[in-house]
C-alpha cells in the first residue's frame, strides 16, 4: 500500500496493521474504528482527514503531513513515532499521545482537548498558538491557567 492514494475514502472497521503506508495520501479520508497499529504511515499526508477510533499505537509517522484541521478523536497514538512531523492546527479530543515522540514536531495551532500527553517527548516542537485544554501534560499535571497551557510541565518525568 506503499504511495496509495486514499484521498477522500472512507474506511470503517478495517484492519491494518502494521501495514505500509509510507508516502500515502489520505487527505480529507474518513477513518473510523481503523487498527493501524504498528503500521509505517511516514511521509503520508493527512490533510484535512477526520480519524475516529483509529488505532495508531507504536505507528511511525515520521515527516507526516496532518494539517488543514485534521480531526483526531480517541486515537490511540500510544508511544507513537510523530518526530518532524507537521500537525499545524489539528484537532486532537480525547486521544492517547502516551509516551509519543513529538520531537521537532509542529503543532502551531493545534488543539489538544482532553487529550493525554503523560510521557510524551516535545523537544523542539513547535507550540506557538496551540491550544491546551483539560489535558494531561508530559510531566503528568493538567494543563492549567487562562488560557490553559503545559508551559513549565513538557518534560517527562524520569522514572
Amino acid at each position: 500500500m506503499e504511495r496509495s492514494n486514499l484521498n477522500g475514502q472512507q474506511l470503517d472497521e478495517v484492519k491494518l496493521t502494521r501495514a505500509n503506508l509510507y508516502r500515502a495520501s489520505l487527505r480529507n479520508a474518513m477513518l473510523n474504528n481503523v487498527d493501524l497499529a504498528g503500521a509505517d504511515l511516514s511521509l503520508a499526508n493527512l490533510d484535512s482527514a477526520n480519524l475516529d477510533g483509529v488505532d495508531l499505537t507504536r505507528a511511525d509517522l515520521t515527516q507526516a503531513v496532518v494539517t488543514g484541521q485534521a480531526s483526531l478523536t480517541n486515537v490511540g497514538l500510544r508511544q507513537a513515532l510523530l518526530a518532524e512531523t507537521n500537525l499545524r492546527t489539528a484537532v486532537f479530543t480525547r486521544s492517547d499521545l502516551g509516551g509519543a515522540n513529538l520531537r521537532d514536531a509542529d503543532l502551531g495551532g493545534a488543539w489538544l482537548v482532553s487529550t493525554n500527553l503523560r510521557g510524551a517527548r516535545l523537544d523542539g516542537a513547535n507550540l506557538e498558538g496551540t491550544v491546551w485544554s483539560d489535558a494531561i501534560c508530559p510531566d503528568g499535571s493538567k494543563s492549567r491557567g487562562n488560557p490553559e497551557t503545559c508551559h513549565g510541565h513538557l518534560t517527562p518525568k524520569s522514572r
